[in-house]
């Protein structure tokens, strides 16, 4: 209350003074009831698949036109050293959903067949038991149909999008919406409607039907996975460039990607929900072989692509926008990957999370003390055996296809390029980075997931 407005103005303002008249019961209930809490912040979390480090300009990108997620790093926090769980589709999205990192997840391959149990908790499930609405919309890595990994029975009231095994192509004949195979709207050779643009539809319908209570709201999208698919118009910005057709619809995949972007950030504003909405935009893995990688420096001096523990392989963007709560125009060094989400969610909705392997990066968001990362760690069995630790500066990795499995050991801070192996001069971390493995690898129902004896068990023994 400001000093210069008088009592008299403001039991007039309050209708205090009214209450006065009819005793003190009434004014105690009217002028002292106790404010209503607020509501729990919304959470839309956006995944590109196969988008690599450097290929938004706010991460050094040249000749791409990203200007919506540019934007939104300028209005909120950009993560310089977020990964994600795994080097692969699948086993990242299942560690995303769960909060579990490669040695422990369900999932830790490309595999349709291995679908998510019926026992796993998710992100979802956690959220819609504290009152949000949960949707899910884009490509899916779980299972579909009657299977226990369908969405609608991993926490989501609402899905619409297509199963991993049908995820490459962007004009579907088929999609699913809510347990149901639907007919597309066109043959996929009239290619009218993309896929980028259905899920944006989609994604933008569940906002409104859902906007006067909380919701978390994940869009998997498929661009800018192959196959190479965009509508004409959407190759106007790069008509006059000296690039080939796979290069321009690339360049072009990924600016349909930021425009749809720009829809769902548009649309948080025309339904003031802008400041109690944060929204997280970030990539499956790095970029793919398939892409001119070197031409766009899609890893942004990083090595390595998708499928790779390297650096280039799951180091990825992360932005994140909270208008009002997150400083802008700020960035955060310390390590974190996509198992993280699921506590970070659960500390915005206020309730607390399972047990996992992730961490709640949320004081981070705030401009708060962080409790770090003791260690990230990776597992991967995707065509090779992979598993990889990061502890502060220090990164392991082995790699079962290079001679003598390794060890690598690289120092990321004068290092991020992982160009000079200190496995030799420095054993003493080895031992202590190999220690992890031997500890957080356990072994997978899955009899192709194992690991080499050689790099689980105690040296000592």
């Amino acid at each position: 209350m400001s000093e210069s407005l008088s009592r008299r103005d403001f039991l007039r303002l309050t209708g205090a003074g009214a209450a006065a008249a009819l005793g003190a019961p009434l004014l105690a209930n009217r002028a002292f009831a106790a404010p209503r809490p607020a509501r729990k912040p919304n959470i839309i979390y956006i995944m590109a698949d196969d988008l690599g480090y450097g290929d938004l300009g706010c991460y050094g990108q040249k000749k791409i036109l990203t200007p919506r997620l540019d934007r939104m790093a300028v209005e909120g926090m950009r993560f310089t050293d977020f990964y994600s769980a795994a080097p692969v589709c699948a086993p990242a999205r299942r560690s995303l959903l769960t909060g579990m990192h490669g040695g422990h997840s369900t999932c830790r391959a490309n595999n349709p067949s291995v679908g998510m149990k019926a026992g796993e908790v998710t992100v979802a499930e956690i959220l819609k038991k504290a009152g949000y609405a949960t949707g899910v919309v884009g490509k899916w890595a779980e299972g579909v149909e009657k299977s226990s990994g369908a969405p609608n029975k991993q926490g989501f009231d609402y899905w619409f999008g297509v199963p991993q095994s049908r995820g490459h192509g962007y004009y579907h004949w088929r999609l699913w919406k809510n347990g149901k195979m639907t007919t597309g709207r066109e043959n996929p050779e009239q290619q009218k409607h993309h896929a980028t643009n259905l899920y944006t539809d989609e994604a933008v319908g569940f906002i409104k039907r859902n906007k006067d209570k909380p919701f978390f709201l994940y869009v998997p999208l498929q661009a800018p996975h192959f196959d190479y698919q965009v509508p004409k118009d959407a190759l106007k910005p790069y008509a006059d460039k000296p690039w080939d057709a796979k290069q321009k619809a690339f360049a072009a995949l990924v600016t349909l990607m930021d425009r749809n972007v720009g829809r769902i950030l548009d649309t948080l504003k025309e339904l003031d929900l802008d400041e109690n909405t944060v929204v997280l935009f970030t990539s499956d893995n790095g970029p793919s072989f398939t892409t001119s990688y070197k031409f766009w420096g899609s890893c942004g001096g990083l090595s390595g692509i998708k499928r790779s523990l390297n650096e280039g392989g799951i180091r990825v963007p992360m932005i994140v926008r909270w208008p009002g709560r997150i400083k802008p125009r700020t960035t955060c060094s310390e390590p974190f990957a996509g198992y993280d989400f699921l506590a970070t969610a659960a500390s915005l909705a206020g309730v607390e999370p399972p047990k996992t392997d992730g961490v709640s990066f949320l004081p981070a968001l705030l401009g708060k003390k962080q409790t770090p990362h003791e260690f990230l760690y990776w597992e991967s069995h995707e065509r090779n055996k992979l598993v990889a630790v990061r502890k502060g500066k220090w990164k392991l990795i082995r790699d079962w296809r290079k001679k003598k499995w390794g060890p690598y050991l690289y120092d990321l801070e004068k290092d991020p390029g992982e160009r000079k192996n200190r496995a030799n001069v420095e054993p003493e971390i080895v031992s202590k980075l190999a220690a992890i493995v031997r500890r957080e690898h356990t072994p997978s129902r899955e009899k192709n997931w194992q690991l080499p004896v050689e790099w689980v068990k105690n040296e000592a023994e």
